[in-house]
């Protein structure tokens, strides 16, 4: 068998923390990526389409922390329909309206299917085009997206290994592009009491694990510069 591969996304730095190129009023500064989610919202969808766009739009992360105060388009756009779905969760539909919000300077594709074999593909050539993907899966007991930093494959294997992932709602990477991976060819333990169609294992860096399925796919993309 081959070595370990991992492909991360254009525009991503591993210091201590996940850090991106952000455009500030003095020059271009790295600042960190990670934007964390609270017990209390189902923000996880909007926080992984601001993660995109101060990626691929260098966005200041001061200016996407205060969003719900935001003055100027397109964050103030993209509030006015975020905070209707903020403790409710969101869909493929929905995420790309978000990211309509910031049109012509990004677009997207979306993708709603539970095939692995299907959606490990895109992603991976998404990674590689410098775009960057975003996944919904589910498992017994909760809906969630998180934002693909990289993929992980095997050299002379077809196929993706895992989708290594910036999951808002678990810990700040330390030193690492990514806070979770989803394993794409594994078997889900009785240990996650996985049970059809949850059978795809889905761990934290830290440990905690469940058995889930894939449910969609986001490609977040540049536009037309406004």
């Amino acid at each position: 068998m081959g070595g370990l591969q991992h492909i991360f996304i254009a525009g991503v730095m591993a210091a201590t923390d996940i850090k991106y190129a952000a455009r500030t009023p003095k020059g271009l500064r790295h600042e960190d990526l990670y934007l964390p989610q609270s017990l209390a919202d189902r923000s996880c969808g909007l926080l992984c389409v601001l993660q995109a766009a101060m990626l691929l739009c260098e966005l200041p992360r001061a200016q996407v922390a205060a969003i719900a105060t935001a003055k100027r388009e397109p964050l103030r756009g993209l509030w006015r329909l975020a905070r209707e779905a903020y403790f409710e969760g969101t869909t493929e539909l929905e995420i790309k309206a978000y990211v309509d919000a910031f049109a012509p300077t990004l677009t997207c594709t979306t993708v709603t299917s539970q095939s692995a074999k299907r959606l490990g593909p895109m992603v991976a050539k998404a990674v590689r085009a410098g775009h960057v993907p975003m996944v919904r899966f589910d498992s017994q007991h909760w809906c969630h997206w998180a934002l693909v930093v990289g993929v992980e494959s095997v050299a002379g294997e077809s196929l993706l290994r895992a989708l290594l992932l910036l999951d808002p709602s678990a810990s700040q990477p330390w030193g690492s592009f990514y806070n979770a991976r989803l394993e794409l060819q594994a078997k889900a333990g009785a240990s996650v009491r996985a049970k059809r169609p949850y059978t795809l294992p889905y761990r934290f860096v830290t440990g905690e694990a469940w058995a889930v399925r894939l449910n969609g796919l986001v490609i977040v993309k540049r536009g037309q510069s406004p």
